[in-house]
């Protein structure tokens, strides 16, 4: 059996991981109600997500596993109305993180902790969605919260 294919085992890990990271960026997204905090985002997952994040990468030290955990979301997120830029600029993000946990061999802890510095800028696609296509995400967001929104726009 090679050692560097993902198995089911991994697969399930990689499930359990994406659960638990989930809730996690769930509860620090909630400080999105508050207007200005939605820009605090990207930080805050970056820091509450970390431990998380190496402790996976820590347990799954095989290629494509970083991959995988990191598309789930955005592809979920694309699935519920945003736009495209989250998950090709999430799969960007992932592939670079991929690669230098590759250049690594999946075994050093400095090249882990910037690889999760390059996959840590996943959570700023939401914000970089707003830049780049402006109108589509207004949209999204009108038809997500209703007519009050309108009024604002």
């Amino acid at each position: 059996m090679n050692r560097n294919k993902l198995t089911i085992k991994d697969l399930v890990v990689i499930g359990v991981f994406v659960v638990i990271y989930f809730i996690c960026m769930f509860a620090v997204g909630m400080m999105g109600v508050v207007p200005i905090l939605y820009l605090v985002y990207p930080a805050a997952c970056a820091l509450i997500g970390g431990p998380i994040v190496m402790l996976f990468m820590a347990k799954v030290n095989k290629p494509f596993g970083l991959l995988i955990f990191g598309m789930i979301g955005p592809c979920i997120m694309f699935l519920f109305g945003h736009t495209f830029v989250v998950p090709l600029l999430s799969l960007l993000f992932c592939l670079l993180a991929e690669g230098i946990r590759r250049i690594g061999n999946y075994q050093s802890g400095s090249f882990t902790m910037l690889s999760y510095a390059i996959f840590s800028l996943c959570p700023c696609n939401s914000l970089l969605q707003m830049l780049l296509l402006k109108e589509r995400y207004m949209e999204f967001v009108i038809k997500r919260n209703g007519r009050e929104l309108r009024k604002c726009h």
